[in-house]
């Protein structure tokens, strides 16, 4: 049996500095990389993320 494998798409790629929504494109690279988990039937999977503090205290301090 296989040991736990992590895949690590760049959040660069996905998203803009200060933005919660995904940068053009970004979907495609996403329904790429669960193309090959869906193909793993009874795989658990854990999606996990952060934020950044770069930008303005504003923005930073105002973000839902």
């Amino acid at each position: 049996m296989q040991g736990p494998q992590t895949i690590r798409l760049d959040s660069m790629a996905l998203f803009d500095t200060g933005k919660s929504t995904l940068k053009p494109g970004s979907t495609k690279l996403l329904v790429n990389s669960l193309l090959g988990i869906k193909a793993k039937p009874g795989w658990l999977i854990v999606v996990a993320g952060h934020t950044d503090s770069i930008g303005n205290d504003r923005s930073i301090n105002n973000s839902p």
